[in-house]
């Protein structure tokens, strides 16, 4: 009986794991529409649709739907998702065309980017060969002020689920630097704010029901 518990266990754990990663746009979003959606690269793109660029993506309007391909939040309120996933969608033929149609590992990963917020950039956390902490902490950010990447450190002591995120002065999410669970140690993980304005930041590192905050200022 305990064995089968820890098998269950187990799979819970790789299940959790599995949802809580969080799509990067670049090393992984970008690379599927650069590499099969050639026509959406151009210029002018077809139909209004750009896939060349994260701001091209984000702010591209649909001509037929009348409205952004990208939902961010719903991949189900997302065109360009219904777009590479239906065989039929409501508006003209499945993308990419003239090609063959994305894989489900693929479509899957656009998926969970657009249902985790179509957000930026998200770079790998690394974990410093240092000793393990006694408990939970956050540095302060390096360098700060900064202009467009940051690095940020943190310590946890705990086996748990990890949330790191950034923040604007009116409360509204900027960033998803960490969502997932890690073993007891030191990480860093940087941030490229090249897409973001001018102006304060506030970071927030929650785990194992702890958080701190602290605040950092983009100068460009």
């Amino acid at each position: 009986m305990r064995r089968v518990w820890m098998v269950w266990a187990a799979m819970m754990a790789l299940s959790f794991f599995a949802r809580a990663q969080q799509v990067d746009y670049t090393t992984q979003v970008q690379t599927i529409f650069s590499n099969n959606c050639s026509c959406h690269l151009t210029a002018n793109g077809q139909n209004g649709v750009k896939l060349s660029s994260y701001t091209n993506v984000i702010n591209s309007i649909g001509l037929q739907y009348g409205k952004k391909v990208i939902a961010p939040g719903s991949s189900a309120a997302s065109p360009l998702y219904e777009k590479i996933s239906s065989a039929s969608p409501a508006f003209g033929s499945q993308m990419p065309q003239g090609g063959p149609v994305l894989s489900t590992a693929d479509i899957t990963t656009i998926k969970n980017w657009i249902d985790q917020g179509a957000k930026a950039n998200v770079t790998g956390v690394k974990e410093l060969g240092v000793a393990s902490p006694n408990a939970l902490s956050l540095e302060q950010n390096f360098p700060n002020p900064f202009n467009p990447t940051t690095n940020f450190e943190f310590h946890i002591a705990q086996f748990g689920f990890v949330s790191l995120r950034i923040y604007d002065v009116l409360g509204r999410e900027a960033a998803v630097l960490v969502n997932q669970t890690l073993p007891p140690g030191s990480y860093s993980v940087q941030w490229n704010a090249s897409l973001a304005p001018s102006g304060s930041y506030f970071y927030r590192l929650e785990a194992n029901g702890e958080s701190f905050v602290r605040r950092m200022t983009l100068q460009k």
